[in-house]
C-alpha cells in the first residue's frame, strides 16, 4: 500500500469515527440531551441571577389570574424547578415590556416566543418545544376573511408580536394596537376593529371565556405555522443548552405530555422528535464518501494493470499513427498520380495541378487551418481537374476559341470529378473542393468568368474550394495558354485584387497575396 493510499485510508477512518459518533447522538437523543451534574451545579450557582419571564396575558401559554402565575409555560418552569431541585425566578409581565427587558439584559429568558428569521438575528433560541399557528378572528357576518382582505379592514394586533408583523406584511388598512390579547378581544367585541389576528390557541381561549365562540369565525393561517421556543440573549448559549436538556428530560418522563393535555387537550408535536433534514443529507453524503473510498481502493489495486495496459495502448496508437501516415502518403501519391495523368492530357497546363496544390497548401497554412484541413485542401487541389478525364481530347486541347456547346462540356469537369471521388469515403472535404472550385464568391453566372454550377455563394462554398479557386486562377493567368501569353506577376496580382469580393473570397485573397509577397522573386511556379 502506497503512502498516498495510507493517508486516504487514515482520513476515511477519522471521518467514519466522527460520523458514527454524530449518528448515535442524532438517533439516540438522550445521549445529547442527558443532564449532567455540572449542568445542575451551574444552575444552582447562578440561579439567583437567572430570571425567567412569561407574558402576563397570553392564555393558555402564560397569564396571571388572581395574582398567581398560570399557564402552560408557568407549569413548565415549575417542572424545571422540581427536576433540577433549585429555585428559579419566574414572573410575568407585559409582552412589549418583556421584549425590552430582554434586550437590555434585565431578564435571562422569555419562556415562549415563535421563531422567525428576523428574531433569530436578535435572540438566541432554545430547541423548539411546540409548533404554533396564528389565526384571523372575524365576526361571522364578515364571512370568510383571508389575508388578501386585510388591506381593506381595521386590524387589531399586539405590538412586538407575530400578529403585528402579519398585519404589516399584508398592508392592513388600519392597525389598532392592543397591549395584550385581553384588550384585543375587548376591542373586537366593542366594534373598534374589524378583525383580530392572534395565536390560534389564545384566540380560542378568549372566545370561550367570553362565550363568543359562536359569534366569531377563526381562520387558521397555515402559512404562519412556526416553532415555539424560549428566547435568550445572544451571549447565553450555556443556559440555552441546559434548557434544551431539561425540556428533553421532561419530555422523556412524560411531564410535558401531561401539560399538553392539561392546557391544549392534545399532546403537542415536539420538533426534537423529528429526524432533521440535514441528517439525511449527511447520511447519504457519508454513503457517497464510502462508495468513493471503496472505488479509490479498487482503482489503486488496478493501477499497475492499468499502467501496463496504457503502455500497450501507447504502442498500439503509435502503430496506428504510422498506419494513418502510410494511408495519407498513399492517398497523396494516388492524388499526385491522377494530377500528373490529367496534366499529361492537357498539353498546355503541364504540372498545373502541382502548382495549384503548392499555392493552396501555403494559403491554407497562412489562414491557420488545422493540419487535417490543410491536407484535405492540398489533395483537393491536386485532384481539382480530375474530372477532365471525361472531357474529349479535341475539346480539352483545342487551340482556338471554344463554342458555347464545347464550353458547357468543359464546365462539367467539376461534376465528373466529384462523381469519380464519390467512391472515396470519409473524404467529403476533398470531393466538395473538387465539385465547387469554379464557383464565384458573389455567385454570378452572367459574368466573364461565371460560376460553373451557380448553386452556392460566399460562405456556402467550402473553404477548400475557395482557396483552390484563387490558386487555380492565379496559375492560369501566369502560364501560357493557346489563346494568350502568360501575364506578368504584377498584372496577375492586380486582377486577383480587382476580383476580391466578386469572383474570390476576400479573406482567401488577403492570405494568398501575403504568401505571394513573401515569395516574390522565388521560383514558386
Amino acid at each position: 500500500m502506497g503512502k498516498r493510499t495510507k493517508l486516504v485510508s487514515l482520513l476515511y477512518i477519522i471521518i467514519t469515527i466522527g460520523f458514527f459518533t454524530w449518528f448515535i447522538m442524532v438517533m439516540i437523543p438522550h445521549l445529547k440531551y442527558n443532564l449532567s451534574s455540572f449542568d445542575k451545579e451551574y444552575l444552582q450557582y447562578y440561579s439567583d441571577k437567572f430570571v425567567f419571564v412569561g407574558d402576563e396575558e397570553y392564555p393558555p401559554f402564560s397569564f396571571n389570574m388572581n395574582s398567581m402565575t398560570k399557564g402552560y409555560e408557568a407549569d413548565i418552569i415549575r417542572a424545571f424547578k422540581e427536576e433540577l431541585n433549585i429555585d428559579l425566578t419566574y414572573k410575568q409581565m407585559n409582552w412589549s415590556e418583556a421584549i425590552e427587558a430582554l434586550e437590555r439584559g434585565e431578564i435571562s429568558v422569555i419562556t415562549g416566543m415563535q421563531i422567525t428569521e428576523e428574531r433569530k438575528e436578535k435572540y438566541l433560541f432554545s430547541d423548539p418545544y411546540l409548533v404554533t399557528t396564528q389565526a384571523i378572528v372575524a365576526p361571522r357576518e364578515l364571512g370568510d376573511v383571508s389575508v388578501e382582505d386585510l388591506q381593506y379592514l381595521r386590524i387589531i394586533a399586539q405590538k412586538n408580536s407575530i400578529t403585528h408583523d402579519i398585519a404589516l406584511e399584508n398592508n392592513a388598512g388600519e392597525i389598532i394596537i392592543a397591549k395584550d390579547p385581553l384588550e384585543a378581544m375587548e376591542l373586537l367585541i366593542n366594534g373598534e376593529g374589524d378583525v383580530w389576528i392572534e395565536n390560534n390557541m389564545t384566540a380560542l381561549y378568549y372566545l370561550r371565556l367570553y362565550n363568543e365562540n359562536h359569534s366569531y369565525n377563526i381562520k387558521i393561517l397555515e402559512e404562519t405555522t412556526g416553532h415555539y421556543a424560549m428566547a435568550l440573549s445572544k451571549d447565553n448559549s450555556m443556559l440555552a443548552d441546559i434548557i434544551n436538556r431539561v425540556i428533553y428530560t421532561l419530555h422523556k418522563k412524560g411531564t410535558i405530555g401531561i401539560l399538553d393535555n392539561k392546557w391544549f387537550g392534545i399532546v403537542g408535536h415536539r420538533p426534537f422528535q423529528e429526524i432533521p433534514r440535514y441528517f439525511y443529507i449527511t447520511f447519504f453524503s457519508y454513503i457517497l464518501l464510502t462508495c468513493m473510498f471503496l472505488f479509490y481502493l479498487w482503482n489503486t489495486t488496478l493501477h499497475y494493470q492499468l499502467n501496463k495496459k496504457t503502455n500497450d495502448l501507447k504502442k498500439t496508437n503509435h502503430l496506428l499513427q504510422e498506419e494513418r501516415e502510410n494511408i495519407a502518403n498513399l492517398l497523396e501519391g494516388i492524388a499526385t498520380a491522377f494530377a500528373t495523368a490529367i496534366d499529361y492530357r492537357d498539353a498546355y497546363t503541364g504540372n498545373h495541378s502541382k502548382r495549384v496544390a503548392r499555392l493552396s497548401i501555403k494559403t491554407a497554412e497562412e489562414m491557420g487551418l488545422s493540419q487535417k484541413d490543410v491536407f484535405d485542401t492540398y489533395v483537393g487541389a491536386l485532384l481539382h481537374d480530375v474530372g477532365k478525364v471525361g472531357i474529349p481530347d479535341n475539346i480539352l486541347n483545342k487551340t482556338g476559341p471554344l463554342t458555347p456547346e464545347e464550353y458547357n462540356i468543359i464546365k462539367q469537369h467539376p461534376v465528373i470529378g466529384a462523381k469519380i471521388l464519390d467512391v472515396i469515403k470519409s473524404y467529403d472535404t476533398i470531393r466538395n473542393a473538387v465539385y465547387y472550385h469554379h464557383e464565384r464568391w458573389d455567385g454570378g453566372v452572367n459574368t466573364p468568368f461565371p460560376s460553373y454550377l451557380g448553386t452556392v455563394k460566399e460562405e456556402e462554398i467550402p473553404l477548400a474550394a475557395r482557396i483552390i479557386a484563387v490558386a487555380d486562377a492565379f496559375d492560369a493567368m501566369t502560364t501560357d495558354r493557346p489563346y494568350r501569353k502568360a501575364l506578368d506577376l504584377s498584372e496577375a496580382i492586380k486582377r486577383i485584387e480587382i476580383d476580391s469580393g466578386k469572383q474570390f473570397d476576400p479573406n482567401v485573397v488577403t492570405s494568398f497575396l501575403k504568401i505571394i509577397a513573401l515569395e516574390e522573386g522565388e521560383a514558386i511556379i
